[in-house]
């Protein structure tokens, strides 16, 4: 850490100018929260929850995402990251396979796990928080909306990462936790300093976003919107080539592939009624990692280590798409109908390019997974 610019930067920081500015984004905070209280969150309607329907008064995730913006955005990623959403193209209600069989199971399931997540945060329970289904950018928006002197309003965990390293926090440990305790991390590094101790943690996001160290520069190995295609054809070429799948298998996917199987929970899997690694498909398609739950619905994990490209992770997606229709296959044969489905679990980001291909096959994927 350079000590003197960061001394520097906190003489300089403008913290009354940046309070006013935050004055207005602060009184809709208090409206949400005055509005959806515990009490509300439990009995609130399917339409006061999803987004998509182009409802922006009184309704939850659209408050979170869009009216709340100023203190943390969670835009960019996914609908699907709420659990439950509306389909604007389709017209219907769709949702997040963990959280139940249909919407209307996943929709009181989601709410359950809102109201898991304030219980645990108001008490700081951590390891609660960690293991809630929700998505984890998320439950960090959730926890500092409600509870804004206690957790920090940054959410991408690869920003977490960044801001851990520049005050030179980072060690191996907390490399492999999850980003709930990473951020807590930060916030007692800010409540130990002498000049940041009082300032209001949304202050503190400020400082670190705008002033110092400032977010990381974006990875230049993943494509910029003009390369996208130039970088999707690469990826195709390299696949098309051959070569994946032999050779054996490398410890990192080895490592990860052992930690899901051993730790379900990270994906949103709490109970099942058998396990396996490297299950053996009909097709003769291995299966990572392999789940089997109590309704008799399969569940096929796909694993892609930190160090797999982005050709292997774009040939992940499509592993998930064949192990997907084999499923169903092997379902129709044995007359029964099940509601499986599979999830891709990465040990490092998603490039533009698969970010977008995983949208369009409505993939479930898990970045950034560490053992």
């Amino acid at each position: 850490m350079n000590k003197q610019d960061f001394i520097q930067a906190k003489r300089s920081f403008p913290l009354d100018q940046e309070l006013a500015d935050f004055s207005a984004v602060e009184k809709e905070r208090r409206l949400f929260i005055d509005y959806f209280t515990l009490e509300k969150i439990a009995n609130m309607t399917l339409d006061e929850y999803v987004y998509g329907k182009g409802i922006t008064q009184n309704n939850f995730c659209y408050g979170l995402e869009r009216t709340l913006k100023m203190l943390g955005n969670i835009q960019g990623s996914r609908s699907p990251k709420f659990g439950v959403y509306y389909n604007k193209e389709s017209k219907t209600y769709e949702h997040t396979k963990k959280f139940g069989r249909n919407y209307i199971e996943a929709f009181d399931n989601v709410k359950k796990a809102i109201l898991d997540l304030l219980d645990a945060g108001i008490i700081q329970d951590l390891r609660d928080i960690a293991n809630n289904p929700l998505a984890p950018i998320v439950k960090g928006k959730i926890l500092s909306v409600y509870y804004p002197e206690i957790y920090l309003n940054i959410f991408a965990e690869e920003h977490v990462d960044h801001y851990l390293k520049a005050f030179d926090l980072w060690d191996e440990q907390l490399a492999k936790a999850d980003v709930a305790y990473k951020r807590m991390v930060l916030v007692d590094f800010k409540n130990n300093d002498p000049d940041m101790s009082s300032w209001p943690m949304n202050m503190f996001a400020v400082f670190l976003w705008k002033y110092w160290p400032k977010p990381p520069q974006k990875d230049k190995s993943y494509p910029n919107p003009s390369n996208k295609k130039a970088q999707l054809e690469s990826d195709k070429a390299l696949i098309r080539k051959g070569g994946y799948g032999y050779g054996g298998e490398g410890s990192l996917h080895k490592s990860l592939k052992e930690y899901i199987f051993n730790n379900p929970w990270i994906i949103g899997i709490h109970s099942f009624k058998q396990r396996d690694m490297e299950h053996i498909l009909l097709s003769g398609d291995r299966l990572d990692v392999w789940f089997e739950l109590a309704d008799g619905s399969e569940i096929a994990v796909e694993v892609k280590s930190e160090i797999s490209s982005s050709a292997d992770v774009l040939r992940g997606l499509f592993q998930c798409v064949k192990y997907k229709t084999i499923l169903e296959a092997e379902n129709l044969i044995e007359g029964v109908t099940h509601n499986n489905h599979v999830i891709l679990v990465l040990g490092r980001s998603l490039s533009e390019t698969n970010a977008e291909i995983r949208d369009k096959f409505d993939i479930e994927v898990y970045e950034n997974i560490k053992p």
